[in-house]
């Protein structure tokens, strides 16, 4: 099953999530990950003190994909220092957890 980045920022500028969510869905549109077929789609949440945006992908237990995917995310984003990035894997059975 599927899993997500999540990237949150802390609201040091506010204009910094609106330039990272119009790269990142250029980078989507463009073909910019190494294996677009892989994403599923991509979300932003705006909050007052932190934004998240996740990048959802179909290939949650292959590692080779996911790594690819997150080295593919900070080079269209210029991930800043500030950010907190991390995986979530979906419908992980018992015996895997």
């Amino acid at each position: 099953m599927g899993g997500r980045w999540q990237i949150r920022f802390n609201k040091v500028q506010p204009q910094v999530s609106n330039k990272l969510w119009e790269d990142l869905l250029l980078g989507v549109v463009g073909e910019q990950f190494t294996y677009p077929e892989e994403i599923n789609g991509i979300v932003i949440s705006i909050r007052n003190n932190q934004d998240t945006m996740s990048i959802w992908n179909k290939s949650g237990r292959d590692q080779e994909i996911i790594n690819a995917i997150k080295s593919d995310i900070v080079r269209i984003l210029g991930i800043p220092d500030s950010a907190q990035m991390f995986y979530e894997q979906f419908n992980m059975t018992e015996e895997e957890k």
